[in-house]
């Protein structure tokens, strides 16, 4: 199973699984309320953070690299971070839910791009 609950530096964590039952005593078999565990409520949701072209590289028909270009990015906004739920009844007294964060109001725009070109009788220059 995973450790990871949080990585430091950043604004990931992991969501917590818990169960609540509407009656005692009932068995919940295998069932925890641990982090990585079913239903499996979803992570802090980061795609704003994918897709972004990092390089960009082309070549001759003969394999020789004719330009580069490196992309770096910077988030731009004050993120914010709103609370969900995730809820599910197992059964007639067994629900599962997880509190995880959605994160709005930032993107990532571009801070810098660097083009390297690349001469096709020395490839050194």
């Amino acid at each position: 199973m995973y450790n990871v609950t949080s990585f430091n530096g950043t604004d990931w964590s992991a969501t917590k699984t818990k169960l609540s039952k509407s009656s005692d005593p009932i068995s919940v078999g295998n069932l925890t309320s641990d982090y990585y565990t079913y239903p499996f409520a979803p992570n802090t949701n980061y795609d704003f953070e994918r897709g972004l072209v990092s390089q960009v590289e082309e070549f001759t028909q003969t394999g020789q690299r004719v330009s580069m270009v490196t992309n770096n990015y910077t988030r731009f906004g004050s993120a914010l971070r709103v609370k969900a739920i995730r809820y599910d009844k197992l059964n007639a007294t067994i629900n599962t839910y997880g509190q995880y964060e959605m994160i709005t109001n930032v993107r990532n725009v571009l801070l810098n791009s660097t083009t390297s070109t690349y001469d096709s009788a020395d490839q050194t220059k």
